[in-house]
């Protein structure tokens, strides 16, 4: 195939991970290298050792001036006032990257230099009729770092920059990235798939920060999928959990269910109850501390966010969907989560069970032992079971569970989650986002 690779941005580390590009990105195809380059002050040795390595077929400095705008008038939400700017370049970049595309290609990635890979792209897996964006740090919105596409529709992706003013001012949106590319999307009718290449902002974590985290919070994965493994490495501990095809009739008694669930979903819902319910168990027996608690159908996308929790004593969400107070309204309140969501502030933030709900258990933090049994003391047991994110809400509504970071630190992988049986519920989604 012939590839072609936009990359943008600032060069620092631009060395230190060329080849975990050509092993996950390039692969054996035939690929052309494209730079759109800051035009703030650069070292000559940096730019020239860049060049020598990736040899683009093309490059330039994004020296376009920036659109006038007020940005006294220009909605940042509460954490992200001081960087207006950075966002405003980084859309400079990529304009100045997609102007210099000079052939025809099967696929073309834009993505940012300081960009590392964790796993091979799928090319077989891409929509070639959509843009393709991996799962990641979606923050309401998609993910801002890595996109593929055909030409046209990549083109269309970049195409944020001379949309800004009209954004930003005249539709009032936010200019944060992630929600910004997400709008942009929707206005130009584009469609999205998402697909998986983990990736982080290299060097993300460093050995010490990593050392640091893994000391202070230990990550365990409620795992029941087999092939879900390999994306866990050394910083995360596999618990196993209770199968469903080991679930017996008898056990799925213990649960409430509506009346019309076959016994495959009231299996595993089961199992996942049960799951959960012995690691709350295993925390309180061996008297343990600092436990973050995910399902294998998520990741941590940056360990060094964990030194958040160091001094939270309760029980909180570090990932979930925000769902309407009640059911019935699950639909209608896809139009008003946007405003909600922009409320939330950087950091740790409270439930407010009139306005919203934390839904699934995908990812949450336990400090200690007696946090750990307090919860499991407030769920019932027997037939008054239920499935575990609905035992959360329960303890939500009592004011019991309350607690919640923003933006989540847990990034859920959809494909997976829909293997399993919260996939009614998941279809209903557009997208993986966390929040």
């Amino acid at each position: 195939m012939k590839i072609a690779i936009l990359l943008s941005g600032r060069l620092t580390s631009y060395d230190k991970h060329y080849q975990n590009i050509i092993d996950n990105l390039v692969q054996e195809n035939d690929v052309d290298f494209y730079a759109g380059i800051s035009d703030e002050p650069i070292n000559k040795k940096l730019l020239d050792g860049f060049l020598k390595l990736y040899n683009p077929i093309a490059w330039k400095y994004s020296d376009q001036p920036l659109p006038d705008i007020d940005f006294s008038k220009v909605k940042s939400g509460k954490n992200l006032a001081p960087i207006k700017k950075n966002v405003m370049y980084m859309w400079r970049n990529r304009d100045a990257v997609k102007e210099l595309l000079q052939n025809d290609y099967d696929w073309i990635i834009s993505t940012r230099i300081d960009i590392f890979y964790k796993n091979k792209l799928d090319y077989t897996d891409l929509d070639p009729n959509a843009i393709n964006i991996p799962f990641g740090s979606d923050y309401a919105g998609y993910q801002d770092k890595i996109a593929i596409a055909k030409k046209p529709i990549i083109l269309e992706y970049l195409d944020v920059y001379h949309n800004l003013k009209k954004y930003l001012i005249d539709q009032k949106r936010t200019i944060e990235p992630e929600t910004l590319i997400k709008y942009h999307l929707k206005n130009k009718s584009i469609n999205v798939k998402r697909c998986h290449l983990h990736h982080q902002i290299f060097p993300k974590v460093s050995l010490k920060n990593k050392i640091s985290s893994t000391n202070k919070m230990r990550v365990i994965v409620i795992n029941a999928y087999e092939e879900r493994r390999e994306k866990y490495d050394e910083r995360y501990e596999l618990y196993p959990a209770v199968h469903w095809t080991d679930v017996t009739e008898e056990q799925t008694e213990e649960i409430h269910f509506r009346h019309n669930a076959n016994m495959e979903y009231r299996r595993k819902v089961t199992a996942c109850s049960l799951s959960h319910r012995n690691l709350l168990k295993k925390i309180i027996q061996e008297d343990l501390k600092n436990i973050v608690i995910i399902e294998d159908d998520c990741i941590i996308e940056d360990f060094d966010r964990l030194d958040e929790l160091e001094d939270v004593k309760e029980f909180c969400y570090i990932g979930g969907q925000i769902n309407a107070p009640l059911m019935k309204d699950f639909k209608k309140f896809e139009d008003i989560k946007d405003s909600i969501r922009d409320n939330f502030s950087k950091g740790i933030n409270v439930i407010d069970p009139k306005e919203f709900r934390l839904a699934h258990a995908c990812a949450y933090f336990i400090p200690d032992a007696h946090v750990a049994r307090h919860i499991l003391n407030q769920m019932p047991n027997g037939k008054k079971m239920r499935a575990i994110d609905t035992e959360y809400i329960s303890l939500q509504k009592k004011d019991i569970i309350k607690n919640f970071i923003y933006p989540a630190i847990g990034t859920l992988y959809l494909k997976d989650a829909c293997q399993g049986f919260s996939y009614s519920t998941y279809k209903l989604y557009d997208d993986q986002t966390l929040y």
